[in-house]
């Protein structure tokens, strides 16, 4: 197995496992720019609200083309209503463009596409990733389950600017992956892999995979380090976090996702987090209000408010009671 390297960046309690390190890459690149993100980063939480969110999560079509079992996005998930995901609705490049000359200046250092629906859907993905770069954001990330990739689709990305693409994957073998993923993509993503390390360009971008321990695959996370760490500039082990959560689990006392970072899904709507729950946490909408009105309007304020005095309650208490 590959070291473990403890890194500044942790989301979602992250065991992340890596040769070269995330800042190491980046400050090559960017230098001081890039030492002032992660140092704002740091320091953004209850004692410092930065004046606009760090990173925002933009979900670039309300569409996925897997069912993945674990996902929100399948229909046989109950905590989601089904009339409202999967509409196939594109996030607005110019309401993109909106939020670039409204914040891209004040303090936005990163975006990442895909959160939520598989961005590489949408064909505005690279002129957006292209609009990010020349507004002059740092960190440009892209998250997919990687099966849409072609040799002229990543070279447009890579060409764009994009710093960071991450694939899930989740399984070390093509069973499994069927298992988890439901259909046989597996070999693919291991060719794909291979052809963003070809394209990568002084380090960049960075090459991202990612493994839930879940009940079809826990016996393969260590074959799963083995055998893409090669493939991979580092790896994230993340913690399962189930779409059904048991109310009756411990609950984490604290957050620092809405101290440093909004996420927009594709019709404006936007929440303070990018997890399963957050469509159940709308805060406000970008088509009819700018970022700084969201970022610090009365809701984001109250829920900052309740991970300051340690009291978390509603969704935010069922969303960190579910992961195991």
């Amino acid at each position: 197995m590959s070291d473990e390297i403890a890194l500044d960046e942790e989301f979602q309690q992250n065991r992340r496992i890596n040769r070269q390190t995330v800042d190491e890459v980046m400050t090559r690149r960017f230098g001081q720019a890039y030492v002032e993100y992660r140092s704002l980063w740091r320091k953004s939480g209850p004692g410092y609200v930065p004046e606009v969110p760090i990173h925002i999560d933009i979900e670039t079509i309300d569409l996925c083309n897997y069912k993945c079992k674990y996902c929100w996005r399948n229909s046989e998930t109950r905590y989601v209503d089904p009339e409202k995901i999967n509409t196939g609705k594109k996030f607005p490049v110019r309401i993109f463009r909106k939020i670039l000359d409204e914040v891209a200046s004040k303090g936005l250092y990163s975006v990442n596409f895909g959160f939520s629906g598989e961005c590489l859907l949408n064909d505005d993905l690279v002129k957006m990733v292209g609009m990010a770069r020349d507004a002059g954001v740092i960190d440009i990330r892209i998250i997919t389950n990687g099966s849409l990739l072609n040799r002229d689709k990543a070279y447009r990305l890579v060409d764009a600017g994009v710093t960071f693409f991450s694939i899930s994957i989740d399984a070390c073998s093509a069973e499994t992956y069927k298992k988890i993923k439901g259909n046989n993509n597996f070999q693919k993503l291991r060719e794909n892999l291979l052809l963003l390390r070809e394209l990568q360009k002084d380090e960049l971008p960075l090459i991202r995979t990612s493994f839930y321990p879940c009940p079809e695959n826990r016996d393969e996370e260590e074959q799963f380090v083995d055998a893409f760490s090669p493939l991979s500039d580092f790896i994230d082990i993340q913690p399962f976090t189930s779409p059904e959560p048991d109310e009756a689990a411990p609950v984490a006392p604290f957050c620092d996702i809405p101290f440093r970072r909004l996420s927009i899904f594709a019709d404006g709507e936007v929440a303070p987090c990018c997890t399963f729950f957050s469509r159940k946490l709308i805060v406000g909408n970008v088509i009819s209000q700018t970022i700084e009105e969201i970022w610090n309007s009365q809701k984001m304020n109250c829920i900052r408010d309740m991970f300051v005095k340690r009291k978390t309650s509603g969704i935010c208490r069922t969303c960190l009671s579910s992961t195991r």
